[in-house]
């Protein structure tokens, strides 16, 4: 009984091994990439090329920077270098808790694309024409300041802040002949602080 233990083991273990250089994954190969614990990716190392983990269930750690005060629905990571931030919106639409802020936080979930392009902007002005547009972040910074940086936005009004989108597009679109921006957040399942 304890041979077939570990051969089975032996089998196990070398079925694990040889995953690099099979080009199709075998069950074996698919049951231990299933068992082993994924590594959370650093904001940083995500904002440097997130497209690369689109629509992939990942785990991404961060310094949480800030809460939505009017909803508690967003939750923004930041990197080391504080240059890089993501956005986390719980998909069960449960509230995060101020308890987070300035503690090294882990999400896990899936990446989204967020793409602002004319049409967005001229649904924006229209919301601003007919006064429904939801004000955030403190009065006199016109939107949320965490938000706006994770965007890379300077503009400090509405309307500044859609000049200056319509500006990148058109400088995106001579570079890239994209006509859109993309930007990202985060839908989080889990949240523990590391």
């Amino acid at each position: 009984m304890m041979n077939l233990l570990l051969i089975a083991l032996a089998v196990t273990t070398l079925s694990c091994k040889d995953n690099k250089t099979q080009k199709e994954p075998s069950k074996e190969t698919h049951v231990c990439a299933q068992t082993q614990e994924t590594k959370s990716i650093k904001v940083d190392a995500l904002m440097k090329n997130p497209a690369q983990y689109y629509g992939k269930e990942i785990r991404v750690e961060g310094i949480a920077k800030h809460v939505c005060e009017h909803t508690h629905r967003k939750l923004f990571l930041e990197g080391v270098s504080g240059e890089s931030i993501i956005r986390c919106i719980p998909t069960d639409n449960a509230p995060y808790s101020n308890d987070l802020l300035s503690k090294i936080v882990e999400v896990k979930g899936h990446l989204v694309e967020d793409r602002i392009d004319e049409a967005y902007l001229q649904n924006w002005e229209a919301q601003l024409a007919k006064k429904e547009y939801e004000h955030h972040g403190k009065e006199g910074e016109g939107g949320c300041s965490t938000e706006k940086k994770a965007r890379g936005e300077k503009g400090n009004t509405p309307q500044k802040r859609i000049a200056d989108f319509r500006q990148r597009i058109k400088e995106r679109q001579a570079k890239e002949n994209k006509d859109y921006l993309s930007f990202y957040h985060f839908e989080t399942v889990a949240v523990a602080v590391k």
